[in-house]
């Protein structure tokens, strides 16, 4: 058996987890004082793939991800700070909770750390034993509730879109694109707005599938890396994250790539469907972590384990 761990059972209850998510972060009281005219949205790994996708929305007020050790000079008092760390171990988000805290910049904190949860009076406590990367239905779902019951965002109907997830079909889906992608290094392209989808699914074939994979944003990758996939081709997919309701500068872009590389790499398309733009991040996002898991069995690889990480994160925090 190559997924010892059984991931594929944490996998199908990715519906469930939102659902999960909306009814405790509903639960969850929230005191914010004054006006606030920025966010930042703070994590690493899967919560700073949950800032990126989230940036995808229109706002209100500017949404800004952050992941390095250090809040940005603009955070100050009229700001809120969104902290996402599923395990509270990682140490940018310790790092940046303390920071915020000193600056006395108020704080929601999502997580499933009971002593920080505690600790912090906004705070969405998340169920505990969940693989952190595969808790992104839950840091997402807490994320979308914050921003939209705060109006940083517009309403998302997050409960219809939930309902309508469709486990079978997109475990489907990814299955039949994992395929096109084994023994390559997928290339990962999205608009700008919806880089946080490639991240993710780079990020999730790292460390699933223990591939290399790369994300980038469109029309920028036509202008450079392009060039590189002259020599051996055949050793890269493309995959392109698409929208119907990308500009048509966007679409002529993806038209462009098509046309120039179509008989020197495979070009893979997934397709974004939803019923708003909150529900086509959330069914991308579940097909992608499907791909990651796919071909994870294909490249036969247990996808839970990632010693490498766990060895420089040892040695980061010493």
């Amino acid at each position: 058996m190559i997924d010892k761990e059984n991931m594929l059972a944490e996998l199908e209850k990715f519906p469930s987890r939102c659902k999960e998510a909306l009814q405790i972060a509903k639960k969850t009281r929230f005191k914010l004082k004054g006006k606030i005219n920025k966010v930042f949205i703070c994590g690493v790994g899967t919560s700073y793939a949950v800032a990126k996708i989230v940036s995808a929305f229109q706002k209100t007020i500017p949404i800004i991800p952050v992941r390095g050790f250090k809040l940005p000079a603009l955070a100050d008092r009229n700001s809120l700070i969104i902290i996402l760390t599923y395990s509270a171990q990682t140490l940018p988000a310790q790092l940046l909770y303390k920071e915020a805290r000193r600056k006395r910049i108020q704080i929601i904190v999502v997580t499933s750390d009971e002593k920080l949860a505690q600790h912090e009076k906004n705070a969405i406590q998340l169920p505990k034993g969940i693989l952190p990367r595969l808790a992104f239905p839950l840091l997402f779902v807490s994320t979308v509730y914050i921003l939209q019951k705060f109006k940083f965002i517009p309403a998302q109907q997050i409960k219809e879109n939930i309902s309508a997830l469709d486990q079978r079909y997109c475990s489907k889906e990814g299955f039949m694109i994992a395929k096109k992608l084994k023994n390559k290094i997928p290339l990962i392209y999205a608009s700008n707005s919806l880089f946080g989808l490639a991240y993710r699914l780079k990020e999730m074939i790292n460390k699933n599938a223990k591939q290399g994979a790369f994300a980038n944003a469109l029309p920028d990758a036509l202008h450079n890396e392009i060039e590189g996939l002259k020599k051996n081709p055949n050793r890269y997919a493309i995959i392109i994250i698409y929208d119907k309701d990308y500009s048509q500068n966007l679409k002529k872009a993806i038209n462009a790539l098509h046309t120039v590389l179509k008989r020197k790499v495979d070009i893979v398309q997934i397709d974004m469907k939803g019923k708003n733009l909150f529900g086509k991040l959330l069914r991308t996002s579940y097909v992608c972590d499907y791909i990651s898991y796919y071909l994870a069995l294909m490249n036969k690889i247990d996808p839970t384990p990632t010693k490498l990480t766990s060895e420089a994160i040892e040695v980061l925090t010493k």
